[in-house]
């Protein structure tokens, strides 16, 4: 992506937090650690973000679940198991 915000200091990032910026003025996607999902949902409805692609898995035990569908402008899509799906540019290593 040639604008994107990253978790850590990078100089090819836009900015460094995306937790430090008002979401409603970007064209948001996000696919945050599973531990930030909570955080990220409550600052999408604060900023009241209209629209935001969310990578996110099914896992409806998880307390966020519920308000993640809620939230939800149209039906989920569902990606399909693929070995390397995947990739972590830095060693090219699957996920």
């Amino acid at each position: 992506m040639p604008r994107f915000v990253s978790w850590s200091p990078d100089p090819s990032a836009f900015v460094c937090d995306a937790f430090s910026l008002i979401w409603k003025d970007f064209n948001a996607y996000a696919f945050p650690s599973f531990s930030l999902f909570p955080r990220v949902l409550v600052h999408l409805k604060r900023d009241k973000v209209q629209r935001a692609l969310r990578i996110t898995p099914v896992w409806p035990s998880q307390s966020w679940y519920p308000t993640l569908l809620e939230m939800a402008i149209a039906c989920p899509v569902l990606l399909r198991r693929w070995p390397n799906l995947l990739i972590l540019r830095h060693n090219e290593g699957s996920v």
